[in-house]
């Protein structure tokens, strides 16, 4: 089955991955959160979106990015000054 080499290696080393994605998706919920906080208007559409980022981190930032960020109003403000 497994080798003692290969459950030592697992019990050393199999948790790091654990270890630094915690503290990055944690990072990346509050990083949504505030930018949720300090942008977006409709309280509905903030609750969902910081519930996904803290639910789901990776997942939730990243659809935030693609998909809650309103380009289209702020480039509007940019072509306008």
């Amino acid at each position: 089955m497994f080798s003692f080499e290969d459950r030592l290696w697992v019990l050393m080393f199999g948790h790091v991955a654990d270890a630094l994605l915690l503290p990055v998706g944690v990072l990346i919920a509050i990083l949504v959160s505030v930018h949720v906080l300090l942008n977006d208007r409709d309280v509905g559409s903030s609750m969902g979106w910081m519930g996904l980022a803290w639910l789901s981190p990776f997942v939730g930032g990243l659809l935030y990015v693609l998909f809650g960020i309103n380009r289209v109003t702020r480039r509007a403000r940019v072509l306008r000054q």
